[in-house]
């Protein structure tokens, strides 16, 4: 019986059938890809290669016991040639690579393949361990999972520690409460930074105070920094600006996403050495995406997206391909991706939300519910 989950013909003649301005089409091609981003390439496989093996035929050498039929979704990954590696649809002659709804290969750094069978495979889950994967250019290499993530649950509470690092919190304590390491807050003249008693599933609040001078709030790990951009790291975080007026003023700015160094609150952001992370600046309601690789300083590019006030909003950073690092906005894919291809394991990230007004008494607040950061090990 095929296990390919996916049928690109069918995918196929949806996309056409949007570009025709079919929109039941392009809302079912939309929700796909956005499904499909956030199931992190996930992929169920029957069966999995335990040694080189022929790529044609429907026997079971090296396939861990499994007789394969006609389009069984196999993972190869134990060939001499390691550019050989990858997805293939089963067949009676020869084999083929399993391609997205746009005919182009589906092996990506950091996808993920659950195997269904085998004799000593069987409910294992591996992960494309190559940071480039071009087809017949690349050696190409899967490493096992010691115990399988749930299909789309690539989440602190899921992910296996030998694999992956990951921090999350949701703020439950009161407030008054002490931070958990490597949380650290850091607050200017009368800002404050605090848990908010009895919000339900738990929050914390950076806030400006009615003193008119300038204030700054924010929360990051203290410049401990753990995050390694290169081991396709996924940072979430639901957050909300509460404003008294109809916009923040234009002295005023936002920061929620990943960074380097940022010691002080009233510290520069524009003079992190890297970042990427949502903004808001000024006498507006616009949501920015930035990055800063130190090569490439991609700044204030409107996400065509309006926070609203008071309102949550989930934020992701997807940075599994650092050429074109992936932001999302309400589960929703901004059209524009940032290159950050110049990051290396010794530029080393941290989290950070902050809250900076230069002047004025306006009393506002950036108020976090939770975040989490996943990553290779």
């Amino acid at each position: 019986m095929p296990t390919n989950p996916f049928n690109s013909n069918d995918l196929g003649m949806l996309r056409s059938w949007a570009s025709r301005g079919d929109k039941m089409a392009a809302l079912l091609v939309r929700t796909f890809d956005t499904l499909r981003a956030d199931a992190k390439e996930v992929h169920l496989a029957r069966a999995a290669t335990t040694a080189n093996r022929t790529l044609s035929g429907l026997t079971n050498t090296n396939l861990d016991g499994i007789t394969p039929v006609a389009d069984d979704l196999i993972l190869v990954k134990s060939q001499t040639d390691a550019k050989e590696n990858g997805l293939y649809l089963a067949a009676s002659g020869s084999w083929t690579r399993l391609k997205d709804d746009q005919g182009a290969d589906v092996v990506r750094p950091g996808m993920l393949v659950d195997v269904r069978e085998g004799t000593t495979l069987a409910d294992t889950q591996w992960s494309c361990t190559s940071d480039t994967t071009v087809v017949g250019t690349n050696n190409i290499t899967f490493a096992q999972l010691t115990t399988a993530v749930a299909q789309g649950a690539l989440t602190p509470a899921a992910v296996n520690a030998s694999a992956f690092s990951s921090f999350q919190e949701d703020f439950f304590l009161a407030a008054g409460g002490t931070l958990p390491p490597p949380l650290a807050k850091d607050l200017n003249n009368s800002a404050t930074g605090d848990y908010v008693n009895d919000a339900p599933a738990g929050l914390y609040s950076l806030a400006t105070a009615a003193v008119s001078e300038a204030q700054d709030a924010q929360l990051t790990f203290g410049n401990q920094l753990v995050i390694d951009p290169t081991k396709a790291p996924i940072f979430e975080a639901r957050v909300r600006v509460n404003i008294p007026g109809a916009t923040i003023s234009a002295d005023e700015r936002w920061v929620v996403g990943l960074c380097s160094d940022h010691t002080n609150s009233e510290d520069s952001l524009d003079n992190t050495v890297s970042n990427v992370w949502f903004r808001g600046e000024g006498a507006n309601l616009n949501i920015l995406i930035e990055g800063d690789d130190g090569t490439t300083d991609t700044d204030d590019v409107d996400s065509t997206v309006d926070y609203a006030d008071n309102v949550f909003v989930v934020f992701k950073i997807d940075m599994t391909t650092l050429s074109a690092v992936k932001m999302y906005i309400d589960g929703v894919q901004v059209a524009t991706t940032l290159n950050l291809a110049a990051l290396t394991s010794s530029n080393v990230l941290q989290p950070i939300f902050c809250y900076q007004r230069d002047a004025g008494t306006e009393i506002n607040l950036l108020q976090v519910d939770w975040f989490r950061v996943v990553q290779g090990r």
